[in-house]
This record gives structure tokens, sequence and C-alpha cells, in this order.
């Protein structure tokens, strides 16, 4: 009875926020809601889901040596295995909402993941110079290297997966199609991303206020 009267009390002195951000917000100071390791198998797979369902709506694509079309089309594994990383940021960029709702860090996630996207897209539109999968996997590397959010141990375990995935594109761009300007490219944009990531949360303190720190 006296726990209850004191989560009433407790309930009565939180601020009310409109809309289901501020449900969200207060089942998490509450530990109701999902941990970053529950949110990250909410988020890869469906996005990783999603990934698959447009691969296959989209049909087979052609490869492109940088610029000049080349016989047959990308393997369909090849395509998919960047959608787990990019489950990766959005895992991060959900709890960051979460836990910091608005705070720089959950907006600036959220723009470098629109500006990858929107960078990938054109590679698959327009041809430009750029690997969208080796501008991911670029970034994730770079930012888990500088931002230390999340935890050290998914820190790591990321580390590994997109360095292992990074360099199979890289042998797949180099020994199959001769396409060394788009991976180039897109390690260099996806690191330069990933260096503002960490020099504009240093620069803005954001870091101090991201939950597990370590």
């Amino acid at each position: 009875m006296e726990r209850r009267k004191s989560w009433q009390r407790e309930r009565k002195r939180s601020p009310k926020t409109a809309g289901g951000l501020g449900v969200l917000s207060n089942l998490a100071e509450r530990g109701a809601l999902f941990s970053i390791a529950q949110t990250r198998w909410l988020c890869i797979p469906l996005v990783t889901t999603v990934g698959a369902l447009w691969l296959h709506l989209r049909g087979p694509i052609p490869v492109m040596s940088g610029t000049t079309p080349l016989p047959g089309t990308v393997p369909w594994w090849y395509i998919l295995a960047a959608f787990p990383v990019l489950g990766m940021l959005l895992a991060d960029w959900l709890w960051l909402l979460i836990k910091t709702r608005w705070s720089a860090a959950t907006i600036e996630l959220g723009i470098q993941i629109a500006l990858l996207l929107v960078l990938s897209s054109w590679r698959l539109k327009s041809g430009i110079l750029l690997s969208g999968h080796t501008l991911l996997f670029a970034y994730v590397v770079v930012r888990r290297l500088l931002v230390p959010f999340p935890d050290r141990t998914t820190r790591r375990f990321d580390l590994v997966v997109t360095v292992l995935l990074l360099c199979l594109t890289g042998y797949v761009k180099i020994a199959w199609w001769d396409d060394s300007a788009t991976l180039i490219g897109g390690v260099v944009i996806g690191a330069l991303l990933g260096l503002a990531s960490g020099a504009g949360l240093h620069a803005t303190k954001a870091l101090a206020r991201l939950p597990l720190l370590g």
C-alpha cells in the first residue's frame, strides 16, 4: 500500500507530456520499457525484413562499376547485408529518443541516418561515385570508435560485424567488379560523417547526457 501511494505521489510530480512519446518516456523512467538489447532485437530483424521485402518488390539490381553498367545483377545477399547495420543505427536512435527525447544526440543521429539513406538512394538512381554499403559501414565503424553509446560490449560487437562486412564488400567490389572508385568514395564520405558525429557531439557536450556510457 505504501509503495502504491509513493508511486502515485511520484506520478503527480512528474511533468505531463502529450502524445505517445510522453507515455514511453514515463515507462522508461520506471524501468518498464525495452533495454537497449531488446530495442536492438526489435529494430535489427524488423529493418532486415523490410529490406528483404523492398528487394523482392524492386527486383534484380544491375551491377555497376563506377558509372559503367556491367553484365549480371547484384547478389541478393550483398544488398541485404546493409540492412542489419542500418537496424543498429535505428535502434540507437529509438533508444535515444525514448531516453533523452529530442536532445542534440537524438537529432544529430536522425540527420545522419537521413543523409546515409539519401546518398545511398542517389547511388541507386543516379550512379554517383560512392557505394551505399561502404558509406554505411564506414560511418558505423567510425561512430562506434568515437561515440560512447551504446555500451562497450555492444559497440565492440557492432565493430567486429561491420568491419567484416566492410571487408567483404571491398573484396566483392575489387575482385568481382573492379570498382575501387565507389569503394573509396563510400569509405571516405562515411568516415567523414562519422568524424562529424563524434566532433559534433563532443562540441555540444551532448556526450555527457548520453545513457549507457562506457
